[in-house]
């Protein structure tokens, strides 16, 4: 859980960085990046977190967010928590094929298949030469 908790303050930290870089033009006579590596970051944690975590660290996450926005008070806990639910109800109706992990970001679970895959094939590797050992005379 802390490990979630720190990827999602790294997130919002990038964001507060990037927002230094790449300030933001009220007269809207420039272009604008608006980053949200913040609520990518809860996102992507909150799909390996227990349902209850997720939406808790979301509405916490977006309870402090709410601090920094005059006018807008649980506006952001409201939103980032919904989103979370969202997402997990989502991520109920989805499979992790390939294409779906690749495409929604899920690097873990690429990483846990793929070591299956090689530890797959060291064991057959292994049974392999084990078979021959014990055919040959």
């Amino acid at each position: 859980m802390l490990i979630h908790i720190a990827f999602v303050a790294v997130g919002f930290f990038v964001d507060m960085l990037l927002s230094f870089i790449f300030p933001v033009d009220f007269a809207l006579k420039h272009l604008i990046f608006v980053s949200n590596m913040g609520i990518a970051a809860l996102i992507l944690s909150s799909r390996s977190m227990k349902p209850l975590d997720a939406l808790i660290l979301a509405f916490i996450a977006g309870f402090i967010l709410d601090f920094s926005h005059y006018g807008l008070f649980m506006v952001y806990a409201v939103v980032y928590t919904l989103t979370i639910l969202i997402v997990m109800l989502w991520s109920k109706h989805m499979t992790e094929t390939l294409y779906e992990l690749v495409h929604f970001g899920n690097s873990r679970s690429i990483y846990q298949r793929r070591n299956d895959l090689w530890i797959h094939a060291a064991v057959r590797l292994y049974n392999d030469e084990f078979a021959d050992l014990v055919r040959s005379p």
